[in-house]
């Protein structure tokens, strides 16, 4: 019979377990679909904490160079009250992923904000201090997509002010 066949072809085993793998990994990816909201509440603490504004608002500064010395200015098209308006919503609500026109398709991709785990890690500044255990709370993590989203715009936009997008499509 088929089945028989099917059963016999080492092909088709190693199949069905890349299909187990990708299902148990769909499985374990579930907290994509959502942010905690003590997670997105302590990304919202820490951010809007005395210490952390003032240098956050350090970051939405515009430069320009005039006589060979360049001064800095509050950006006119970024502020962090907006930046957070919109990251939080990203958060929250998602991208639409529009992956086809033709169906209606409703997903949405969230950034990921953490969890509201502590996670235990180890870091070794030099080689002469030994690993020194650390624990990392799960909004850490969000904080580090952050800084890694703001970092990119820094040079992409907000240093001269505009809002020219790269671009690195390749037509053919």
């Amino acid at each position: 019979s088929r089945s028989g066949e099917n059963d016999s072809d080492p092909n088709n085993h190693i199949d069905s377990r890349r299909t187990q793998q990708n299902d148990s990994s769909l499985k374990n990816t579930k907290f994509l679909s959502s942010n905690p909201t003590s997670t997105i509440q302590e990304i919202e603490n820490h951010l809007f904490s005395p210490e952390v504004q003032e240098s956050i608002q350090s970051l939405f500064q515009s430069r320009v160079v005039y006589e060979g010395s360049i001064h800095t200015f509050p950006s006119f098209r970024y502020t962090f009250d907006g930046f957070w308006k919109n990251w939080k919503r990203m958060l929250t609500t998602g991208i639409s992923t529009k992956k086809n026109n033709n169906n209606n398709n409703n997903e949405k991709i969230l950034l990921f904000g953490g969890d509201d785990n502590y996670h235990n890690a180890t870091i070794q500044f030099t080689k002469l201090i030994p690993q020194t255990p650390i624990q990392i709370a799960g909004f850490e993590y969000g904080l580090a997509n952050m800084a890694a989203f703001l970092s990119q715009v820094m040079v992409d936009g907000i240093y001269d002010d505009t809002c020219d997008e790269l671009n690195a499509q390749i037509s053919p």
